[in-house]
């Protein structure tokens, strides 16, 4: 019989007979499928895998050492296939998970800025002049940091640094009218609807207004000699009080005090110490994926890896291990800082249940020195002996 196998494989290969590979595909057909079944558990996609073997089988029927084990052959090739089968739906189902994913956070958007359209010009209003024009260069005109560098008149860095404390201020302005929402969120919102497109030929009659003087409506005079009337108050006013502040800056000086005039300088936002000293045991929480994400962030932020260990899964622990291997414990240290900055300031936007033992977390992390964008991280937790613990992030560590 395995010789028969063979010396029918080599009649349909010299042949092309018909007859001698159907007999090959009868012998064997329950055999593949059943290997199929077994390993993608959907009879739909084992036909189709028990196709693709016998399909290869065709092409390699030439190639094959005529002291081949036919059946050993075929059991092989219908676990390769179906892995790649496996493969194949993950993927797609990956894919079609962010797709909803994104359809929800778009949802989500749209009512943030609901919330937050009506009252962003009055909470832009308090900001300084530097902060105003960093947020209206990132945020409505979509500037790159090296564009509004220039326009500032500083480094690419600096400017990341700019737009980040201003972001940070517009959400404090936010907060004190009783919107609490993230930094990234209110960035999201703006970006994606501060500017809306105008009329359509409102641009040509515009131009055709401001150059030749004319007015438009009757409404629109008396606003013009208003409008006028009071922005040369206010600047008149600005341009005295921030002489005031200069000569009371250089009276302070000259005293001695070290009292800072604040008018038009704003003081840089507290920065927590990344590199402090180990955690508190107490504050790590594996209660919830919430809490254990948090923990292992925070663990990270303090160059803990210790602390850090205890909030990963086995196999995410054993990943990280072999990035460490051969660094000493400085490196591993200041990899950890590194890490921990870039995940500072995040916000968890979706939840997504797996199973009992597993949750995804869609966690949307703020523009930062280390990140020129808004970042998504699809981030795996893991339940394991009644605690949940960070498995990595999905797509890099977790497939």
């Amino acid at each position: 019989m395995l010789n028969d196998d063979m010396k029918l494989l080599r009649d349909y290969a010299a042949n092309q007979s018909e007859e001698a590979f159907a007999a090959l595909v009868a012998r064997h057909v329950n055999l593949v499928h059943s290997v199929a079944l077994r390993l993608v558990s959907d009879s739909h996609l084992a036909e189709e895998i028990t196709q693709s073997v016998f399909i290869l089988l065709a092409r390699k029927a030439a190639e094959l050492d005529p002291k081949t084990i036919l059946a050993g052959w075929l059991c092989r090739t219908a676990r390769y296939v179906s892995a790649n089968m496996l493969t194949i739906q993950r993927r797609r189902l990956a894919r079609e998970t962010q797709a909803v994913l994104q359809q929800d956070l778009e949802a989500t958007r749209e009512e943030d800025w609901k919330v937050l359209g009506p009252v962003l010009d009055d909470a832009l209003s308090e900001l300084g002049e530097t902060d105003h024009n960093a947020i209206v260069l990132r945020f409505f005109e979509g500037r790159s940091f090296y564009d509004i560098g220039t326009a500032l008149g500083a480094s690419e860095g600096a400017a990341k640094k700019r737009v980040g404390r201003a972001l940070e201020r517009l959400r404090v302005r936010f907060k004190k009218r009783g919107i609490a929402f993230s930094a990234a969120a209110i960035a999201h919102a703006v970006s994606a609807h501060s500017v809306q497109a105008a009329p359509l030929g409102l641009a040509a009659s515009v131009t055709k207004a401001a150059i030749h003087g004319t007015v438009a409506t009757s409404a629109i005079s008396p606003l013009l000699t208003t409008t006028l009337k009071s922005t040369t108050h206010k600047l008149m006013a600005l341009t005295n009080l921030k002489t005031a502040a200069i000569c009371g800056g250089v009276v302070l000086l000259l005293a001695g005090g070290s009292i800072i005039v604040s008018q038009g300088i704003q003081a840089p936002p507290h920065t927590p110490n990344l590199a402090a000293p180990g955690l508190n045991p107490a504050s790590a929480d594996y209660t919830t994926p919430e809490s254990a994400f948090k923990s292992a962030v925070d663990a990270m932020s303090a160059g803990n890896w210790r602390r850090l260990q205890s909030s990963l899964t086995s196999e995410q622990l054993d990943r990280i291990k072999k990035k460490f291997e051969g660094q000493t414990e400085a490196e591993i240290k200041s990899y950890l800082l590194k890490g921990g900055a870039m995940m500072a300031s995040y916000q968890i936007i979706q939840r997504e249940v797996i199973s009992d033992e597993e949750v995804r977390l869609l966690v949307e992390v703020q523009p930062s020195p280390e990140h020129d964008h808004i970042g998504h991280d699809l981030q795996v937790m893991k339940k394991s002996r009644n605690e949940w613990k960070w498995g990595g992030k999905w797509g890099v560590d977790v497939k």
